[in-house]
């Protein structure tokens, strides 16, 4: 298989590149800490006060805003801040649930869990209700761990996107979430698009990217008859690797893809497995500890990733 110069039986190289990315994440995720820690926690008043504020705006949410009141404009931007500073000041919250799954993860990362701990968050903020009398953060950590319980339940089918998507979906998010408090009104795909830099075909495609995760299996077709995204793929280790490789996919790219956006693991396994002297499935398991069946999921979960990433960035033309 034809390979970049930098892996040509290196596994030194590789070393360094994974300690690289570990550190990178390390960093990544210090600086997350360091945002959100500059938000301060709620006393039980501004609890019922963001909550009120919020419930009022959900009130009216369903409604037809062209028939909004200037009353009611004012319930919908005092509601839409008080969503944005009740979630913020419950972030730490999050990171400290989702820490205690951290060992549960097996293909997540903490800034996963986070995230999809995040997404329980926000639900619980639109449905806290303030005249309950029970705190927030009480409230919250059902929802925030339910979601973290789903996500972890449903990751060992699903492939991540890379971080580089997520942060633009993010600053789609802050964008629009920014929007919404100068225009008192829910942006639209073009404004977003402008506030950011970017066309409306972008911003749509990074918005809908999650979905895309689960469509590997989807013809490339008009029909049936088309080939599925994952078979783009070739078979790595057929004789004719590097031919059939010219007609579907540049090698450069596949192996510009592992070290993208695999894990370090999963990114060993795949190049100690297809190197000019493949290392064992036994050799692989006593260095990483791994047992070979594990080894083996790993590697073809890693090639079908490879392929939505390299399909995703295509796509996106970034």
């Amino acid at each position: 298989m034809r390979r970049s110069g930098k892996h040509d039986g290196s596994s030194t190289t590789c070393k360094w590149l994974t300690e690289a990315l570990t550190r990178m994440t390390k960093d990544s995720v210090q600086v997350y800490l360091n945002e959100i820690g500059r938000y301060p926690l709620l006393n039980k008043a501004q609890e019922v006060a963001l909550g009120t504020q919020v419930q009022a705006w959900i009130a009216i949410r369903g409604q037809d805003r062209d028939t909004y009141t200037r009353a009611e404009l004012q319930i919908e931007r005092a509601g839409i801040r008080a969503r944005e500073k009740f979630i913020n000041c419950n972030l730490r919250l999050v990171v400290n649930i989702a820490r205690r799954y951290i060992t549960q993860a097996k293909t997540l990362e903490f800034m996963d869990l986070v995230q999809e701990g995040n997404i329980g968050l926000a639900r619980a903020v639109e449905k806290f209700d303030p005249t309950r009398g029970y705190a927030m953060s009480t409230y919250a950590y059902w929802w925030i761990r339910q979601a973290i319980q789903r996500a972890l339940q449903t990751s060992d089918s699903s492939i991540r996107l890379p971080t580089s998507v997520h942060e633009s979906i993010f600053t789609i998010k802050k964008a629009s979430e920014r929007l919404s408090h100068q225009l008192g009104r829910e942006p639209t795909i073009k404004e977003v698009a402008t506030e950011i830099g970017l066309n409306e075909g972008q911003v749509c495609d990074l918005l809908n990217a999650p979905k895309a995760t689960t469509s590997l299996d989807l013809k490339c077709g008009e029909d049936d008859s088309g080939f599925s995204i994952i078979e783009t793929i070739v078979d790595y280790r057929s004789s004719n690797t590097v031919e059939d490789a010219e007609d579907k996919i540049n090698n450069e790219i596949l192996y510009s893809a592992i070290d993208e956006y695999l894990d370090k693991t999963t990114r060993l396994v795949i190049i100690e497995r297809n190197k000019g002297l493949p290392t064992t499935w036994k050799d692989l398991s006593e260095m990483t500890g791994l047992s070979k069946s594990k080894l083996q999921a790993m590697e073809k979960s890693g090639m079908k990733r490879c392929a939505l990433m390299i399909f995703m960035k295509k796509k996106l033309s970034f």
